[in-house]
Parts: C-alpha cells; structure tokens; sequence
C-alpha cells in the first residue's frame, strides 16, 4: 500500500486545535470537547469535561496530570488518567486558554489576551506573571533545561525563574508573529504567522532562517518533534518534514486531502494532525523519514562544505559540514584579501555532520571565503554580510 495519511475516526465536531500525549492514550482538543484515543486515532471517545464547556484549544500532560484548557471555560485539570475533570480556575483572570505547559510540577497559562499565568500548586490558585511581557497574546510554550521560551506577537520571550519574568528575545526574527516552538537537542525552533522558520543555538539570544524547501507558505501554526525530527504543521499548505533540524523542509502530504493543518503532534508510531476542516489524520513516521530521496542523504566517508544559511545574512549565519573520516579539521574565514578573520572549527573530530554559527557582528559589510581543510579535503565557499 502507497506510504500516506489516513484520516482518524471522528466526528469531532470542530476544527481540531490541539493535541497531547499521555502515557499510551492521544487526547486532541476541538471546538467542541476532547476527545481521547487509546489506540492510535483507530476510534476516539468524547471526554465529559461538564456540561456547556466547549472550544478547547490547549492541552499539556505529563507522567501523571493533563490540563485542558478552553476558550472562556478556563482549566480543567485530571489526576485519574482522564476519568473525571475538574475545573481549577482561582485566580485567572482570564479564562481564554490558549497553550499549556507542565514543568517540574510548575503549570503555564498563555491566554487571549491576558498574559502568562502560572501555578505552582497543581492548578489550585493562579497569579499572573506578565513582567516583561509586552503583548499579551500566547500563543505557544517549549522549555530546554532551566529555560522557558512563549510565543507571542511581538515575538519570543524567555524565563530563566520558571516563568516569573519575562525578557524578549528577537535578536534575528524578521517576523515577530510566534505561533509554534519546539526544542530539539539544545536547538529552539520558532515558527511565525509570516510562514517562515527561525532556529537558535544559543537559548534565543539570535535566531536564523530555517526555510529551504518550505517557502512560501502562508503560516506555521505547530511544530511537533520525534527523536531528532521536526514537524511543521501550515495552515494551508499541508505538512513538511526535517530531517537536518530545520536546514532543508520537504512537504509530506500524501493522502493528505485537507492542508489547512492547525495542530500536530507525534508519539513513538504516528504523527497527528488536526485541521480546520473537522478531522484528524495520522500517519506513520518511520515511512515519511525513510522517504528521504537518496541524494540528500550523506554517503560514508563524503567530505562536503554546505552553503552558509541564510545568505546574505546580519549578523549571525549558520555553516553545515560533514567530515567523512576521523581527523584534524578546520574551518576558517577569510576576507576578500585573503586575511583571516574568525576560526569556527580547528581541532581533531571523528566522521559525522556539524553546524557552526558565526557571528560578524563587529566585522564590516562585504564578502568573505570560508574555508573548510581536512587531511584529505579542501573546499573553499563566498558569504555575503549585508548590514
């Protein structure tokens, strides 16, 4: 059978805002209630979450709790996996939830319009914690280690108190509408209502464009990750895949017949997607990761020096290189004159993939060689700063 989407069994009443994870069961939020399934979208049942609460757009778990949370109801909380709801709302001002986190037992409220508020005894009172927040739309939570990032218009922000303070963070966003955010590894991903994707290396400090192979595309409105893999969900062109975090984009929408994606998430098996158009499709991960075309994929002991992304670029710009063998390498930058002017990379590594950023911030507009030497190859390649 030809590797594509199926679409889950529903109705759901809805569009199909959100999903979580939680221990073998996939609970997806939607216009009307929740809906849970413990077999992987093959049936769903309606969760009782009381009666004349609707328009669920936010959903967060971890190994023991899921939070819901609505558009006007505010938060529901389970201990019970999913058996009985109960509402924990003291202290919201807000009762439009928009994206839920859970971290170390500390629960985040992004709401429409009221700012971020925060939990810190299971849900059972709230207090706003705005300072720093220009805006107050959330959109969208992720967290790496002691840090804490929330998508909003004006773009990203960062705790490093677990969500009492907020600073922004935009160093590099050309487009400040954050919908979606995902961390793989020590990378942030942000994805923007403009269509285009940002990643950063260092905690949100700077951020770069990830698009090659997604533009131009209206919206991204989720990010979903498995293992080292990342998912973007679009609100009109369907979903694409990476495979090289976020470096090139390939759209996966075979059988997919409703592109207007609004949600996704992955488990162990399956990627999920929610749409506009009232249903949820999933689809196998392993067949969309095996389906990349064999040129992109690095031969063994290949030597290859990528173009500098993006270009041109201010002032920060990322270098992807593989290393075929075990040994010393380099990888310098020159200017125009021949003159060295930054050293990213000059010790021993074994085989394998890398990425570098360099930051030109103190060097003047113009173009520069980059350079990447090996005991058994060298290539040379031209960047662009343009300030």
């Amino acid at each position: 059978m030809l590797a594509q989407w199926s679409k889950t069994n529903g109705p759901f009443g809805g569009a199909v805002h959100c999903f979580t994870v939680y221990k073998s069961n996939v609970y997806c939020g939607t216009d009307s209630v929740i809906f849970c399934s413990n077999d992987n979208g093959v049936s769903w049942t309606a969760v009782d979450m009381g009666s004349n609460v609707e328009g669920f757009w936010g959903l967060a778990s971890d190994s023991s709790k899921i939070l819901a949370g609505s558009i006007g109801y505010g938060i529901f909380l389970s201990t019970d996996d999913g058996t009985s709801w109960n509402p924990k709302n003291t202290g919201l001002t807000n009762t439009s939830i928009r994206t839920l986190m859970i971290k170390d037992n500390i629960f985040l409220a992004g709401t429409d319009k009221g700012g971020i508020f925060r939990s810190t005894d299971d849900g059972t009172t709230w207090t706003a914690c705005n300072s720093g927040l220009v805006d107050s739309i959330v959109y969208a939570f992720a967290s790496m280690d002691t840090n804490i990032f929330a998508g909003l218009d004006d773009g990203v922000y960062r705790s490093t108190d677990k969500g009492l303070n907020w600073t922004i963070v935009n160093g590099g966003l050309t487009i400040r509408n954050v919908y979606a955010l995902a961390v793989i590894n020590k990378t942030t991903f942000a994805g923007t209502y403009g269509g285009k994707i940002f990643r950063s290396t260092n905690n949100g400090s700077n951020w770069i464009e990830v698009n090659l192979g997604l533009m131009p595309i209206t919206s991204v409105v989720d990010l979903a990750v498995c293992n080292e893999y990342l998912f973007a969900a679009t609100n009109l062109e369907g979903i694409f895949r990476s495979t090289d975090s976020g470096l090139n984009w390939t759209a996966v929408n075979e059988g997919l017949t409703s592109l207007r994606t609004i949600s996704a998430v992955a488990n162990d098996t399956f990627l999920f997607t929610g749409t506009f158009d009232n249903d949820a499709w999933r689809r196998q991960i392993s067949e969309m990761i095996t389906s990349v075309p064999s040129s992109s994929v690095c031969k063994p002991h290949e030597f290859i020096l990528c173009q500098n992304y993006p270009n041109p670029f201010n002032p920060t710009t990322e270098i992807t290189f593989r290393v075929g063998t075990d040994g010393y390498t380099s990888l310098r930058v020159y200017d125009i004159l021949g003159r060295e002017v930054a050293i990213l990379t000059n010790e021993k590594k074994p085989s394998g993939s890398y990425q570098v950023q360099w930051n030109a911030a103190n060097m003047p507009s113009g173009v520069y060689l980059y350079q990447l030497e090996t005991e058994k190859y060298t290539e040379t390649k031209k960047l662009i700063l343009l300030k």
